[in-house]
């Protein structure tokens, strides 16, 4: 039990105390006019997943953005058929849905505007009909505050799973509303379950963690389609909900899964981030999905 509560607090601590690198990925371009009259741009936008964050030095070092995330990896797909394309991140670590309608929070001095929502839009509006693709990320830090050393609160995650559908109707339909919708791809994603690490010592809050991820992705999920982005389906890519157990095996393939392609079961304090190879298998889930 002292086991899973620390599991549990690390998940949370994990969300506040990513430190920026010396050398930060590229925030928005500049929005003036691109740059080539053939420049084209993907848009990355949400919390630490979308700034690729990682324990620097791994396992143990602390969370630090850097170029390994799924949107570097999916940028240099995308690129592979576009030379032009240029990688533009606007996430940023600790970032909720409210903070980014809102402003405020880790996030607060980041953006120009005040918040990341607007940001995006006014690099959208300046660069209509240049952008190529969208992706997006946002929620689970909103949900995460819910995890408590005795387990998780569901009258607090039920209310921040509405907060998350209000606020990312916000997100979603603004940022549509101002998409070329003649050329862009948009797409957002639904969310792995990193409690799912909680396993060997309490099964049942492994189990409940994978109910509230449905529960929020299937929010997400209907959010995400009601304003014309596509869903990349991150959640089944990690086998969220296959608690089938292998022969020869001492845990659940979800878990087996969380456990090689993030840090919950490798780093101490455990990191919620995923490694490279996590990251990897996002940027395909997207690449596919925005075919």
């Amino acid at each position: 039990m002292r086991r899973i509560r620390l599991v549990m607090l690390a998940a949370v601590v994990a969300v506040s105390s990513v430190v920026w690198s010396a050398t930060p990925a590229p925030a928005a371009a500049p929005a003036a006019a691109p740059a080539a009259a053939t420049a084209s741009y993907y848009l990355s936008l949400g919390d630490s997943l979308a700034q690729g964050v990682q324990p620097v030095p791994p396992p143990d070092g602390p969370s630090t953005p850097t170029d390994q995330g799924y949107p570097d990896q999916l940028y240099r797909t995308l690129r592979a058929a576009n030379p032009s394309l240029r990688l533009v991140k606007m996430g940023c670590p600790g970032e909720s849905t409210s903070t980014m309608v809102n402003g405020g929070g880790l996030c607060a001095t980041r953006y120009t505007t005040g918040d990341q929502l607007a940001d995006a839009v006014r690099f959208l509006q300046a660069n209509l009909g240049h952008v190529a693709y969208v992706t997006i990320n946002i929620g689970s830090n909103d949900v995460l505050g819910c995890v408590r050393p005795t387990g998780i609160d569901a009258t607090c995650t039920l209310g921040e799973i509405r907060t998350v559908r209000t606020n990312l109707d916000t997100i979603v339909g603004t940022l549509r509303g101002s998409l070329d919708r003649r050329g862009v791809r948009a797409a957002g994603m639904t969310y792995y379950d990193p409690l799912l690490a909680s396993w060997p010592a309490n099964r049942s809050l492994a189990t409940q963690s994978v109910i509230f991820t449905d529960l929020l992705n299937a929010v997400e999920a209907a959010t995400y389609l009601h304003h014309g982005f596509r869903v990349a389906p991150v959640a089944f890519a990690y086998r969220t909900n296959n608690f089938s157990i292998p022969q020869g095996s001492a845990v659940p393939i979800n878990v087996a899964r969380i456990c090689r392609l993030t840090w919950m079961c490798t780093s101490s304090p455990p990191n919620i981030h995923p490694k490279k190879q996590g990251y990897r298998l996002i940027a395909t889930t997207f690449a596919r999905t925005l075919r």
